[in-house]
């Protein structure tokens, strides 16, 4: 009777894994757990300098160079992929405390209407960037990418999958990134 209970008990927290809500939920926070810690490193790999055109969220077109005042932090997304959407949302504490000191480039190459009411329904407090694939870029396009930029075009920080941006101990080594960038 007890073996009985235990694989309706199974049966039960499958379903609901499949078929609620709750599975996008727990996959959503499991990848923002497991997410490992990003780390900066030497200044040995400089940005390319090439023309890169980007459209803000109403479509307007500006020029990624002119805009480089700051360090940069630049992250590929798709607001489809779950790993994207688990990063989007560390990104946002990131960028709550550090977006008077750095320029923030949330970059998709979809479809802007669906970009936006993705980011309207989750009330990001940054803006998504758009651009063309077959336009020229400094960076390859690859989803789930992040690149922390000094303000000598030195990338500091590539990573090639999703990373805790919101760590006490990440927004302390920032706080020295920016020290160094005065």
């Amino acid at each position: 009777m007890k073996k009985r209970w235990i694989n309706i008990g199974v049966i039960v927290v499958l379903l609901l894994y499949w078929f609620t809500p709750l599975t996008y939920h727990l996959k959503l926070h499991a990848n923002q757990i497991l997410a490992p810690k990003p780390v900066i490193s030497s200044a040995d790999t400089k940005l390319k300098f090439e023309p890169w055109s980007l459209k803000d969220k109403n479509g307007i077109a500006f020029e990624f160079d002119e805009s480089f005042q700051k360090p940069a932090f630049i992250f590929f997304f798709a607001s489809w992929d779950i790993r994207s959407q688990a990063a989007l949302h560390m990104i946002d504490k990131f960028y709550e405390k550090f977006h008077a000191e750095i320029d923030f480039y949330i970059v998709s190459n979809e479809d802007r209407e669906l970009v936006v009411a993705y980011f309207e329904e989750n009330d990001f407090g940054f803006s998504p960037m758009y651009y063309n694939l077959n336009e020229s870029a400094p960076l390859a396009y690859k989803m789930n990418y992040s690149y922390l930029i000094d303000l000598n075009r030195n990338i500091r920080s590539e990573e090639t999958q999703i990373q805790k941006w919101n760590s006490n101990q990440w927004f302390k080594t920032i706080e020295e990134f920016l020290k160094e960038n005065e």
